[in-house]
């Protein structure tokens, strides 16, 4: 887990090898490094997860909260999962007994994902 902080990003290319040396998923922590890049690429997007708190403290602040990003849909999927109580995206009725995630509660409200929203397209 590679950690950008106050805009300076990590030496990417040194950790996607060791990583790919071990087959390692890297979760790029984003949070102080919004908007920065690493060799002409965004950091969060390097890796194979990206990570960005919205706390009152980070660079894209909407009060609380956070996001990830991934091109990868198992990834997504599983993400997904953890963040909604196990379900799985664009789920239909209830899946008693099939949830293969343990999944926890972090769905944030839909003001502050409106304010995340305002504040991404800055």
């Amino acid at each position: 887990m590679p950690v950008h902080m106050l805009g300076n990003p990590c030496d990417m290319d040194r950790i996607m090898a060791i990583a790919k040396k071990h087959n390692l998923l890297v979760l790029e922590d984003s949070c102080q490094a919004a908007g920065a890049s690493y060799k002409g690429r965004k950091t969060g997007s390097i890796g194979n997860i990206g990570a960005f708190s919205l706390n009152i403290f980070k660079t894209i602040n909407s009060g609380d909260g956070g996001l990830l990003i991934t091109n990868d849909e198992e990834l997504y999927a599983t993400a997904f999962g953890v963040h909604d109580q196990g379900h799985k995206p664009m789920r239909f009725g209830v899946e008693i007994g099939t949830r293969n995630v343990l999944g926890l509660n972090f769905r944030m409200n839909e003001i502050t994902a409106a304010v995340s929203l305002a504040q991404l397209s800055k």
